[in-house]
């Protein structure tokens, strides 16, 4: 009798179905991530056995760093080695494995998250030595949002003016709104009578084009309550330029 031939990846998906089992999902969350670190570390996981899904959520975490959050079972302590030892052959360092719930993020059995920063992209803060070069305020920025099915755009104006506009029908700007930035890490909207706070955050990320070094500054809003649309939505917006 003669046995069937099959491909490395035949081969390898059906081996996976007579065990009985799938491989664990990686939701890779790459806001932080550069393009070519990105598929490094995709290529990196998916070699390790990993089905990778790209995610683009907040980083749970109160300071940048890259994390991996899952559930823990009976097979989690093998998993963590795998994941950790395919994240440094990428080049990257686990700063944390947690096997529970972090900001509000928690995974089910055969799910793990894992949050990534390249090791240039810095949290800027309002009042940390060693920023003072760090010189932009939402006001250098217009802001879209990134996870609503309708797009729109904040543009924040000096004296505490604001403009609304939704990018894909072709509306005029909504004008009459108000900003200020209530604390050092948070922005309010007000639309009439009605107070929208956002949580603010700013980092840079370093790099190179053409030869150059290049800064990316970075501004971002998520909505701190359960609002209407658009203030349900987070937004987020990027400067580039070049460093001298």
């Amino acid at each position: 009798m003669r046995l069937p031939r099959y491909t490395a990846p035949k081969l390898l998906a059906l081996i996976t179905v007579l065990a009985g089992c799938t491989p664990t999902k990686i939701h890779l969350h790459t806001k932080y991530l550069s393009e070519d670190r990105l598929i490094r570390v995709t290529e990196s996981l998916e070699s390790a056995g990993f089905e990778v899904v790209p995610r683009d959520n907040r980083h749970p975490a109160a300071l940048l760093g890259s994390i991996l959050v899952y559930r823990p079972d009976r097979l989690s302590e093998r998993e963590v080695a795998r994941v950790t030892e395919a994240v440094a052959n990428s080049g990257f360092f686990l700063n944390g494995a947690y096997p529970a719930e972090v900001g509000g993020h928690h995974y089910t059995e055969g799910n793990m998250g894992l949050y990534l920063v390249d090791a240039d992209t810095q949290q800027v803060a309002w009042d940390a030595p060693g920023y003072e070069e760090v010189e932009f305020s939402i006001t250098d920025f217009e802001l879209k949002s990134t996870d609503c099915e309708r797009r729109y755009l904040f543009n924040f104006q000096g004296g505490g003016e604001l403009e609304l506009r939704a990018l894909s029908s072709g509306e005029n700007p909504e004008r009459g709104l108000r900003w200020e930035q209530e604390t050092a890490a948070s922005v309010a909207v007000y639309d009439g009578q009605q107070k929208y706070l956002f949580r603010y955050l700013r980092y840079q990320r370093g790099g190179t084009s053409n030869g150059r070094e290049v800064r990316d500054y970075f501004v971002e809003l998520e909505p701190e309550g359960l609002y209407p649309l658009p203030y349900a939505c987070s937004f987020r917006a990027k400067l580039s330029a070049l460093v001298y």
